[in-house]
């Protein structure tokens, strides 16, 4: 193989890496956004069910 054709490899190695890494990073932060958000219902949820049980005992 010459020059040419290892940089171009060496390259197309690094782009895919690049591609990959930022995929992962996405689908990564989409993960943890809908974590959060699950989270956050848990917790009104648990409001709701705090303030009903509340209202009942009165």
């Amino acid at each position: 193989m010459d020059l040419l054709t290892v940089i171009l490899i060496a390259v197309a190695a690094f782009v895919i890496f690049v591609l990959l890494t930022a995929y992962f990073m996405k689908s990564t932060l989409y993960m943890n956004k809908e974590a959060s958000k699950a989270e956050l219902m848990n917790e009104i949820e648990d409001k709701d069910n705090d303030t009903t049980k509340k209202d009942d005992g009165n």
